[in-house]
Parts: structure tokens; C-alpha cells; sequence
């Protein structure tokens, strides 16, 4: 269950994704790292009041997958 609040009239909603990619090392302080880093860039922007929020991009291909996605069609 997904819980948010809506918002309310004339307010918007503002999202920013980042995607980084570890290449070469399969150890979790690799993951450790990078979502270190984007809490240093949001720090050093002057943000307050943000939410790091995390996803993987294999879970998410194994849950379309099962739902009947083909991999093809999950890049689209």
C-alpha cells in the first residue's frame, strides 16, 4: 500500500531522480557510497527536508517479468 498525502490545490509535487551506475565492484559499500554521495550533493545544494528513496533496477525487471512484461517491451 502506497500512503501519501495529495496535495492540495495549487500545490505541485516536485520529484528529482538521479541515476548512477557502480561498474567494477560487486561489494555493498559500493551502494553505500553512492547513496552517500547523493546525500552530499542534496547537503551542499543547501537542501533541506529531502528523501532519499532507493530502487533497484533488477528487482523491479524480476517484478515485470513475473507480471508477464517481456524484457523487450520493459525498455520501452
Amino acid at each position: 500500500m502506497l500512503l501519501y498525502e495529495e496535495p492540495q490545490a495549487q500545490r505541485w509535487r516536485q520529484f528529482i531522480q538521479s541515476g548512477v551506475e557502480v561498474i567494477g565492484s560487486p561489494q555493498p559499500e559500493a551502494d553505500a557510497e553512492i547513496i552517500a554521495l547523493a546525500d552530499d550533493i542534496m547537503q551542499e545544494l543547501g537542501l533541506s527536508g529531502y528523501e532519499l528513496r532507493i530502487g533497484h533496477i533488477r528487482l523491479l525487471r524480476e517484478v515485470l517479468a513475473h507480471a508477464g512484461v517481456r524484457s523487450d517491451a520493459q525498455d520501452s
